[in-house]
């Protein structure tokens, strides 16, 4: 039995039954793993409304040496299809820049950047269902969401080999320690750079606190595969129907200054990120 659901504008339709997911991939020996990330993919889809903090390496092999090697945290929430919130760093962490936050509160996206001379701007949208793709604040939301919830959408139908379940495993992550089962997964969805995926998911809630990517990248001029490893932990507050419409009420940081366009930044700045 399906139900259907609305997705930023779109329908998506989800069978409840973990079997229906994955039609006819299921064997005897992967039963548990393709059981359990069909109740992630259920957990997921069905929610409307989250709010969480992440935190994220991204490094190639400590060999390499990799000069581009970062780290970065932040918190996200949204309340679907047109209220959403991003901010970088975390509030608790201690520094201060570079700074971002994205707050669409329903009629308006507010976009402040630290990079950017510690400015914002206003973008106002009549049609509330596609605020995340024309506006250029909401359309940078939807590209962090795609990448931090969306996968778990989708991750009992993706196209992959066989996964496999590694057995219980205690994750600490935030100050926690929690007992996870981890899935590890092998896509082979078309990315030529992605090898393994492992899932750690908290039984109960069926959430998953950590995501380790494993896959390679190709070196410039040498053509070398250089191994890559991301590491991203999740801290869920919301993660269901509700929450609560305090978070999407913008209040500028302290310095900032409003402006109708952002300044460009000297030429010398453009090629590193703004998250």
């Amino acid at each position: 039995m399906s139900t259907t659901m609305r997705r930023f504008g779109r329908r998506i339709f989800l069978s409840t039954s973990a079997c229906a997911l994955v039609p006819g991939q299921a064997h005897e020996r992967d039963a548990a793993a393709w059981e359990l990330l069909g109740r992630v993919q259920h957990t997921y889809t069905k929610a409307v409304a989250y709010d969480l903090d992440f935190r994220e390496k991204s490094s190639l092999d400590a060999s390499t040496f990799d000069p581009y090697a970062t780290s970065w945290d932040g918190r996200m929430a949204c309340l679907e299809p047109h209220h959403f919130f991003y901010q970088n760093p975390l509030p608790e962490n201690s520094r201060s820049k570079p700074a971002r936050i994205l707050c669409g509160n329903g009629s308006s996206v507010f976009n402040f950047s630290a990079a950017f001379h510690n400015e914002y701007i206003e973008e106002v949208y009549s049609d509330k269902h596609v605020a995340m793709r024309r506006t250029q604040g909401g359309d940078m939301f939807l590209r962090f969401h795609l990448k931090y919830v969306e996968v778990f959408r989708n991750v009992a139908e993706r196209k992959q080999k066989e996964p496999r379940m590694l057995g219980q495993k205690k994750l600490k992550a935030f100050g926690r320690e929690v007992e996870c089962a981890v899935v590890e997964t092998y896509p082979s969805d078309g990315s030529p750079f992605l090898i393994t995926e492992r899932l750690w998911i908290e039984p109960d809630t069926n959430r998953v606190l950590c995501l380790n990517r494993h896959g390679y990248v190709i070196a410039k001029g040498t053509g070398r595969r250089l191994p890559k490893v991301i590491d991203r932990t999740y801290r869920w507050r919301v993660l269901g129907q509700e929450m609560s419409m305090d978070i999407f009420r913008f209040v500028p940081p302290k310095g900032a200054r409003f402006v109708e366009k952002f300044t460009p930044l000297p030429p010398r700045f453009m090629s590193y990120p703004t998250r």
